[in-house]
């Protein structure tokens, strides 16, 4: 096996570590809400947030990854809207199709919906941030 070419890939890779070995949890937000609609509001100015803000010399990977799934015209446009002070703006910018990819939105039934689809995936668990016990326990059943 070739040795990968990242650093802490081939760190990890001298250590005798496999990419298999590597245990992937995603964490999602939840936005429990009559509608799918309804949940993006909730959950669409803490994106702007993540996305947008920013510190110097502090990367910020949220945008990095937003970058990465192909949304980085948006992500350019939350963080010049959010620098520029304009938070409403930089909240308008998030896209609904984004927000319906990384988190869990609207009616429990739409939400165990999208845990079964995460459970078919590479996904060795799904870390869901919300305080609804109604959700988890759904999310039990499903997962």
């Amino acid at each position: 096996m070739n040795p990968p070419s990242s650093p802490r890939s081939t760190k990890d890779w001298r250590a005798g570590r496999q990419p298999a070995d590597v245990r992937i949890c995603p964490i999602l937000y939840v936005a429990h809400a009559p509608t799918i609609e309804e949940g993006r509001e909730k959950l669409r100015p803490l994106y702007a947030h993540l996305i947008g803000a920013s510190s110097p010399g502090v990367r910020n990977t949220y945008a990095d990854v937003v970058v990465q799934m192909g949304y980085e015209g948006p992500a350019h446009d939350i963080r010049k809207h959010f620098t520029d002070g304009d938070r409403a703006a930089a909240t308008k910018a998030v896209p609904d199709r984004l927000l319906e990819e990384v988190a869990l939105l609207g009616p429990i039934e739409a939400m165990t919906e999208r845990l079964a689809v995460w459970r078919t995936s590479r996904v060795d668990t799904v870390i869901l941030l919300d305080r609804d016990t109604g959700l988890l326990e759904a999310a039990r059943a499903v997962l």
